[in-house]
């Protein structure tokens, strides 16, 4: 096997069309300088990922990534905060349901990991300031981010709660907090991940790289490295001919990190789901707004290097099992919707619709075009999964969570 990792043997070249190396950007170099430097003159399709979000001047690292916005601007992408502003009001709900179970202690830690343009973090301390300000006040609220771009778009955004945020700047794979008591949130941050992708060429098990040819790139399959394999058959991963897949070698290393960093209360963790024998051909999506669907999203990633999204599938199957191996309790897996749901999604619409103790921002959501249509917005996001591990807390705190949504309506009710 060492032999493979030394050097692995060309199985075949995709087909896919010629794309020129502009050399024009800073991203684009710097991926060329990596596989020059290389004996073998490619480099792993995780690398090319890796160097085009998250180099000196990638996609997120720049801060170039354009999440939401209102209607008529330009946007690459929405996450679900953007689509309504129930969701954070529900997430924020379930999480002040965790803080009574857990005896409303004095100091309550809620980290975000890669908190996109704030919206999340906007809603779920908002509600909680207009419904919950008991829970408000022990909040202890931490975004753990990566981007500098980003997060100034955050600090912008949550002016407001200047003093109840606070910024630790990092990988959430490396994860740079500890002695986490409360929960540890990280939605569509995973499938962003760099990661390596496999497929089944002429019988033999193939892994992805990217080489440049005739100043073109070109991708190649190549026998897979040891820890590829070892992934595919601990998470017993099909893998076909004809179809790709990802194998998210970080996801595991972040699952493990996160379950360590908790002390005790809830990870919860919102993704792309694997869409199975419906998905794509292509174990990657890439967008780049209205551009990306116009000259086809999987080239774009070859076209503009750095300026382009990339995400793939996440395997929550792996993630539950790595977290149940350390000792972490299931209390909800299952689609975005459910979760949502599950919380009391509904609720949450009704209270903030008829509480008039809510007021100021929530009061104000109507006049914001993407999200005025409530929770009935957020079901086109039905291609996305939820898996909430509790560490700490005894079975009866999961049945009280899974309680939660029926006390509250005949809280309301008395």
């Amino acid at each position: 096997m060492a032999g493979r990792e030394r050097k692995s043997r060309v199985l075949a070249n995709s087909e896919m069309p010629p794309m020129p190396v502009h050399g024009t950007t800073r991203t684009e170099l710097a991926i060329f300088r990596e596989i020059m430097r290389r004996d073998d003159r490619c480099i792993p399709y995780s690398k090319f990922m890796e160097i085009s979000l998250y180099g000196a001047d990638g996609y997120y690292a720049s801060g170039r990534a354009r999440i939401g916005g209102e209607s008529g601007t330009r946007r690459d992408f929405s996450t679900s905060p953007e689509v309504s502003m129930y969701f954070g009001a529900a997430i924020s709900s379930g999480l002040s349901g965790l803080w009574d179970h857990m005896g409303r202690p004095g100091r309550f830690s809620v980290v975000e990991l890669g908190a996109g343009n704030g919206t999340l973090a906007l809603d779920i301390l908002s509600y909680a300031t207009a419904i919950r300000p008991d829970f408000f006040k022990s909040l202890d609220y931490t975004i753990v981010e990566i981007s500098g771009g980003l997060a100034t778009v955050q600090e912008e955004r949550l002016q407001e709660f200047r003093g109840k945020i606070r910024w630790v700047s990092g990988s959430a794979v490396k994860m740079p907090v500890s002695n986490v008591c409360g929960a540890i949130l990280s939605n569509e941050l995973i499938d962003a991940f760099p990661v390596e992708v496999v497929t089944t060429v002429k019988g033999e098990t193939a892994q992805k790289y990217v080489a440049i040819e005739d100043n073109n790139w070109v991708e190649q399959w190549r026998l897979p490295t040891q820890a590829v394999l070892k992934h595919i058959d601990r998470h017993n991963l099909e893998v076909k001919e004809g179809k790709e897949t990802a194998v998210n070698l970080l996801a595991e290393r972040f699952q493990r990190r996160a379950d360590d960093a908790l002390e005790r209360g809830a990870i919860l963790t919102i993704d792309y789901k694997d869409l199975g024998e419906s998905g794509s051909i292509t174990a990657v999506r890439c967008s780049m707004g209205v551009a990306s669907r116009r000259m086809g999203g999987y080239a774009m990633q070859y076209w503009f290097p750095g300026e382009v999204d990339i995400t793939s599938d996440v395997d929550f199957e792996a993630l539950k099992r790595v977290a149940t191996e350390d000792g972490l309790k299931v209390a909800f897996t299952g689609s975005q919707g459910r979760l949502l749901d599950w919380l009391g999604l509904y609720d949450r619409h009704l209270e903030i619709m008829h509480d008039r103790k809510s007021g100021g921002y929530f009061a104000d959501f109507a006049l914001n075009e993407m999200r005025r249509y409530g929770p009935t917005s957020l079901e086109e996001f039905s291609d996305y999964n939820a898996l909430l591990m509790l560490k700490g807390i005894d079975d009866a705190g999961i049945e009280y969570m899974r309680r939660l949504r029926q006390d509250l309506r005949t809280e309301r009710r008395d």
